[in-house]
């Protein structure tokens, strides 16, 4: 199956954008095979805080600026694509050298996920728009803040407190996805 989708990478578009989002292996070390064979063609990378954990072989502190930043280049090094993400209850946040290529589409991912936490599989455009308007998590913006004014490759959005009684938690990594996806393509895939 690797090699059928190196085929069809191998014919995309030079300017199509890969993401490739880490997650699912019932057995770890298929991803590092996959990584291996897909990652020449990657352009974002992404994963969740249990991943980047996983990565880093140890706990790390989601709110605490130096922790996170460390992880995220110790991840990124073991990972070189030109923008490494990661999504957590707090924040998101892209490394890398196209990192600010990725702000909207990271803010689109926030919004999407944190719609359909709200809401579950019934959403429309207006639902995102009302997820916009509640507050970010205070912890998140402080860390992406930090972030930002230390790293010149890290851009991030805080994420996006919503408090409700049945929130829906299957599905939220790939309406992230979906999100950022969404985002990108319409503010550089159709022109």
């Amino acid at each position: 199956r690797l090699d059928e989708l190196v085929r069809a990478m191998e014919r995309l578009p030079a300017q199509a954008l890969v993401y490739y989002e880490d997650a699912g292996f019932y057995h770890r070390e298929m991803a590092a095979t996959a990584r291996a064979r897909l990652l020449p063609r990657i352009d974002v990378y992404g994963m969740n805080e249990d991943e980047l954990q996983e990565y880093v072989g140890r706990s790390v502190d989601l709110l605490d600026a130096r922790d996170v930043s460390a992880a995220l280049a110790q991840a990124h090094a073991l990972i070189p694509v030109s923008a490494l993400v990661v999504h957590t209850r707090f924040w998101a946040i892209a490394v890398g050298p196209d990192a600010g290529r990725y702000r909207e589409a990271l803010e689109n991912a926030v919004l999407m996920s944190a719609t359909r936490y709200r809401l579950g599989d019934s959403l429309v455009a207006s639902d995102l728009e009302e997820t916009a308007q509640l507050p970010r998590h205070r912890g998140g913006e402080r860390l992406v803040a930090t972030l930002e004014r230390t790293r010149t490759d890290a851009r991030g959005v805080a994420a996006v407190v919503a408090d409700v009684a049945s929130p829906t938690t299957i599905g939220l990594g790939d309406s992230f996805v979906g999100g950022f996806l969404s985002a990108f393509y319409l503010r550089e895939g159709s022109g």
